[in-house]
């Protein structure tokens, strides 16, 4: 029995050698310039996949805390809007050699994008308690065709292959319009054909809660995005409709509107054509 619990002990110290916790700390200005908001990513050197992440805070200081693999080398990186990122490569054991890593980021200017950042808005990401938000035309390109080739794009989020949306690691229950359920787990009917440029902002709501009286009494791990609309009314319709006709009976029609009239929302996706494309 005595060597039954030694091999389970060898087993657990082994385990604990592979994968032990880590904190890590520093800040991230430009220059003097404290820079909040901006997004700390650890990821596995080589194929990059993403490990732990997080913002930095109004002061510009971020910490992380994750339990580190067996993997050789990780990518330390800093990023922010307007701003050269920055990456750091560091090793297991330097992660481990203290219980606290730190390091500190000053951020250059991109020069490049100074422009186009002032005209288009003042804030990309803004952090507020559990809500974070979004300013969809910071990330928006003109090749972008829909709002989930916008969403890849933003600090925090991941979509996979299937449409699937992850919000610093963990899976999005629902997508929400302007406050409202219409597609339930089904939201890729929605950032996978809805038009960015229709799409204000972004919110991730952590904690989330349906049952505003529920609210600070129970405790809940949903995430869930909000989408606030541009131009809505009370009595609106906005979206847009494409329609073609071409040689040989070729033809084309897109529907993406979304209504709202008298506080009832909804919406309305369709393509169709004969043209063998999708």
């Amino acid at each position: 029995m005595s060597k039954f619990f030694i091999f389970l002990f060898v087993i657990f110290i082994h385990h604990l050698s592979l994968a032990q916790s880590v904190q890590l700390t520093g800040s991230v200005i430009s220059g003097t310039e404290k820079l909040p908001s901006a997004s700390i990513q650890l990821k596995i050197f080589g194929n990059e996949d993403l490990f732990t992440y997080g913002f930095s805070d109004e002061e510009g200081n971020y910490k992380l805390s994750c339990e580190i693999s067996q993997s050789d080398k990780f990518l330390l990186i800093a990023a922010y809007i307007g701003y050269q990122r920055d990456t750091l490569i560091v090793s297991r054991t330097d992660l481990l050699k203290q219980a606290i890593f730190q390091h500190n980021f000053n951020l250059k200017e991109d020069k490049k994008q100074l422009d186009e950042i002032y005209i288009k808005a003042p804030n990309a990401v803004e952090v507020n308690n559990d809500t974070t938000k979004y300013n969809v035309l910071r990330f928006t390109s003109p090749e972008d065709r829909n709002l989930e080739s916008v969403l890849k794009k933003m600090p925090g989020m991941e979509v996979n292959k299937d449409g699937t949306i992850f919000f610093k690691g963990k899976k999005i229950s629902k997508v929400l319009l302007e406050g409202d359920d219409l597609t339930g787990e089904g939201y890729k009917a929605i950032t996978k054909n809805l038009k960015p440029e229709f799409v204000e902002e972004v919110q991730a709501l952590e904690h989330y809660v349906e049952d505003n009286l529920l609210k600070g009494i129970i405790n809940s791990d949903d995430i869930v995005l909000n989408l606030k609309i541009k131009d809505k009314g009370v009595k609106k319709i906005v979206g847009s409709i494409d329609a073609g006709l071409g040689t040989n009976q070729r033809r084309m029609l897109s529907t993406n509107l979304i209504s709202f009239i008298n506080r009832t929302k909804a919406f309305a996706f369709a393509n169709h054509n004969n043209l063998s494309s999708s």
